[in-house]
């Protein structure tokens, strides 16, 4: 870190630097020409393994940079390609005309322009296209670059505006500035555009920071694009017309499937036109309060459709849009429309996850093998050793949460998922995997983990996998697996923004619920209105809770107390209620670390209990007084985690029926981004 900061400054030193900074492996600065009346402005990513590999030139100027040791030889680079010319202020060079979205009405000069000779070659369906996308989704939907005309080629870029998709929390966890588009790159032939057999190549990113879902998204419009691109319109509506057929197919397999269950009738002939798989069908009748004579848990989670369901099962999130007002306008349609479901699918094959009971916020990688080892070899995703130094709470509890789970005596019941992880040594072979399950060889790694708080001290993300390594050669990968199997959205909560009440300095912000789920729940309250519970599990049961969600686990292998009082999420008004489920014994002893601006910050597992904040749909609650059961996953939404550790004590009379605890709640919702 302390060679970053010092290789920034002879940046700064540079004559036609005005200014640079760095964040992470995000470098930002300010170029100017000799004349000095010309100013421009990059940013570029650098490689996780700086300084090998190539840094990104990011932006309408996207480009994959040379290799270079040191910042200074990187700016040089961009230097050298935009301003060494020897034109200051004329954005044309050999290549012909640079257009975007900044100069002067571009696309009529896209059109006009036939005295120059670059254009009169652009294709006119191209043009045709780009009027369409910005009929439809306004004039800053889209920006062309022609700056390639010798090579035959021309950039188009679509920019997916996401605050109108996403909303705040989800963009939060996904990592996606709402503040900035979504670029949708796409790599066309100038003057033959859909001529050409091979579908174009697509890029996306956002200019503003890197983006994991981004990468997901290209994945999922590369597939699409490759599928559609030869397509007439003609050929188009075939495929939707098959699609068609087998959503019928697969609805009818459905209806009947839950008819066999002895659902009611005309409930399965009004869910079936709502949901397009039978879990799906499944968890919305049980949500409203109906039943079959089968049950649709089992003891291992599986998903409910099992082998009965056809490989070819109509999915509605990827139905393909008509080609109406062409391509451009139909990818940018299928983009939208993919978005908010981007967590129910794994991020490199773009199936839904193997063996979810449920959907949940954050998206990962499934537990196939093939992408498992894509996404070790790809490196998709955040990478553990970034969390570390952005995220250093979280990280320390979702070790010691997996840690508990490991080293607990019910460790074949919950510590599910079990870690995949591929061997550093022969990247062909899994060092850990759920087929060959082997505990020991889990708690021997722990036992040699260097705890966060060292981590945390360390220089660069270099610094943090020597340490690890050095311990012992699987320590690394685990810790991948660990914060990247992590489907909940989880945020360490300053002081300012916390439940004084609680009285523990370690306290989350807890959201499993993808898009969907959210606003189902948000309908649900709007009907029913809701209400404030606390739910208390023992500390080594939180591990599957993150991943999996609360879930009604009556009657199966992973119910740890008893069901006196029915099937379903056991949850108590009184905080001390749920403490004593979740084995808290109180106590005094001192914490492990301390800072600023979180107070005490690392976590000792041996002592820690874990109780969550929910809130509840106020419908179809078993109330005991003492106890709440709410039989529907859906009707429970986490909203806070808080931790107690050897440094806790326990609180006194706090209770969800007190409207003056409920206010506090209220208000910390609303600093959080949770209100309303």
């Amino acid at each position: 870190m302390a060679d970053m900061k010092k290789q920034l400054e002879e940046v700064k030193e540079l004559v036609y630097v005005l200014e640079a900074a760095i964040d992470g492996t995000t470098l930002t600065f300010t170029l100017v020409g000799d004349g000095g009346d010309r100013e421009q402005s990059f940013m570029v990513l650098l490689p996780d393994e700086w300084p090998s590999g190539e840094p990104t030139l990011m932006g309408d100027a996207y480009e994959i940079l040379k290799p270079a040791n040191t910042l200074s030889e990187v700016v040089t680079q961009v230097h050298d390609r935009f301003f060494a010319s020897g034109d200051d202020g004329d954005e044309t060079d050999e290549l012909g005309p640079s257009y975007s979205q900044d100069s002067e009405d571009d696309y009529s000069r896209l059109q006009s322009e036939p005295s120059m000779g670059f254009n009169d070659d652009i294709n006119q369906d191209l043009l045709t296209d780009v009027a369409k996308v910005r009929t439809k989704f306004g004039e800053t939907s889209i920006t062309v670059r022609d700056h390639f005309v010798r090579l035959e080629k021309i950039e188009v870029d679509l920019l997916v505006d996401t605050s109108d998709i996403l909303n705040p929390l989800t963009a939060d966890a996904w990592g996606v500035d709402r503040n900035c588009p979504i670029t949708i790159t796409l790599h066309l032939a100038r003057s033959l555009y859909n001529g050409v057999e091979e579908s174009p190549r697509i890029e996306c990113f956002q200019e503003t920071r890197k983006c994991p879902l981004a990468a997901q998204l290209r994945n999922i419009l590369q597939n699409f694009c490759d599928d559609v691109w030869c397509k007439t319109p003609e050929q188009i509506e075939a495929m939707r017309s098959s699609l068609d057929k087998q959503r019928l197919e697969a609805q009818q397999d459905m209806v009947n499937a839950l008819l066999n269950m002895g659902f009611d009738p005309q409930a399965v002939d009004r869910v079936s036109g709502l949901t397009s798989t039978k879990d799906e069908a499944v968890e919305l009748l049980l949500s409203e309060g109906h039943s079959g004579k089968d049950k649709p848990m089992s003891d291992d989670m599986a998903v409910l459709t099992g082998a009965d369901v056809k490989k070819t099962e109509y999915d509605p999130n990827k139905t393909i849009p008509p080609r109406n007002e062409g391509f451009l306008v139909q990818l940018m349609e299928y983009a939208k429309h993919r978005l908010p479901t981007c967590s129910s699918y794994c991020v490199i094959c773009d199936r839904k996850h193997m063996f979810a009971n449920t959907s949940m916020l954050k998206p990962s990688v499934c537990s196939r093998e093939l992408c498992v080892f894509g996404f070790t070899e790809l490196k998709v995703g955040a990478d553990a050793a970034d969390d570390i130094a952005a995220e250093t709470g979280v990280v320390d509890l979702l070790v010691c949460m997996c840690k508990s789970a490991a080293m607990s005596s019910r460790s074949d019941k919950i510590l599910t998922p079990y870690p995949q992880v591929v061997d550093p040594k022969c990247t062909s072979k899994f060092a850990l995997s759920p087929d060959s399950k082997d505990i020991n060889k889990v708690r021997k790694i722990f036992e040699a983990f260097p705890s966060v708080k060292d981590l945390s001290q360390a220089n660069d993300i270099g610094d943090i996998k020597a340490k690890l390594e050095a311990k012992e050669p699987l320590a690394y990968p685990l810790l991948q697996w660990i914060v990247s199997s992590n489907r909940s959205h989880i945020v360490k909560l300053p002081e300012q923004n916390q439940v004084k009440s609680m009285q523990t300095p370690h306290q989350y912000l807890l959201v499993s619920e993808p898009p969907e789920k959210q606003r189902r729940f948000h309908e649900l309250k709007k009907k029913h209105k809701a209400k404030f519970a606390f739910h208390g599990s023992p500390i080594e049961n939180w591990h599957s809770i993150l991943r999996n969600g609360l879930q009604n686990l009556s009657g199966t292998s992973g119910q740890l107390h008893g069901a006196a009082h029915g099937n379903g999420i056991y949850m108590a008004p009184e905080l001390n209620t749920s403490l004593d489920y979740a084995g808290h014994r109180g106590g005094g002893g001192s914490g492990s670390g301390k800072d600023d601006k979180f107070g005490q910050l690392f976590l000792d597992e041996t002592k820690m209990t874990c109780v969550a904040l929910c809130e509840v749909i106020d419908h179809e609650i078993k109330d005991s007084g003492w106890c709440w059961v709410m039989p529907h996953n859906d009707h429970v939404a986490t909203r806070f985690l808080f931790v107690y550790d050897g440094s806790s004590g326990r609180p006194s009379n706090v209770s969800t029926k007190n409207n003056d605890f409920i206010n506090e709640v209220q208000e910390a919702l609303v600093k959080n981004g949770l209100g309303g």
